[in-house]
């Protein structure tokens, strides 16, 4: 299965870039990715079996026990890629609980041998993707948010023609 950890963001954050991303659809043609689907990746895993679920789900308890909740501030909206064909994302202001814990998770995954995308951890929620940029001022429709993260999750992602479709595997609860 194609599993990924990450944060899920608290509803006032969600609810605020989804209608950055309902204004900005007007504007822009490409793939808007849904409410439901906002989160911050700390650990992109790709396919992996039971086992690797298994040791996966025991790293994330044993890191995250006694781990605090913390604030999230989204606000800049910037992309990847060409601005033609651009991966659109809202930047989250990396709070230092957050970064701690990220780091942490990646490290256990590392000390068990769980192979993941080895990109540094870059804080930020994909609004789009295949997004034409060339003639927008993103500027314009940047809005600050902020919301208290409590949880991180492993996720099950499944894709198809309408896109990936995420159902959450195991759910840690932070303090």
């Amino acid at each position: 299965m194609r599993a990924f950890i990450a944060f899920p963001l608290p509803e006032p954050v969600r609810k605020t870039l989804s209608e950055v991303s309902r204004e900005l659809s007007r504007e822009v043609s490409g793939r808007f990715v849904g409410e439901d689907a906002f989160h911050i990746t700390v650990a992109f895993l790709g396919d992996i079996d039971e086992e690797t679920c298994t040791h996966v789900t025991d790293v994330m308890d044993e890191v995250c026990a006694g781990a605090e909740s913390f604030d999230v501030i989204c606000s800049d909206l910037k992309f990847f890629g060409r601005r033609d064909s651009a991966t659109l994302w809202a930047g989250v202001e990396s709070a230092q609980k957050m970064a701690r814990l990220a780091e942490k998770l990646r490290s256990g995954l590392r000390a068990g041998f769980v192979g993941f995308d080895r990109k540094p951890f870059l804080p930020h929620v994909t609004l789009a993707r295949r997004a034409d940029l060339a003639d927008v001022d993103l500027t314009v429709f940047s809005r600050s948010v902020s919301g208290r993260v409590d949880q991180v999750v492993l996720f099950r992602s499944d894709l198809s023609a309408e896109g990936a479709r995420y159902a959450p595997l195991h759910t840690v609860e932070l303090g």
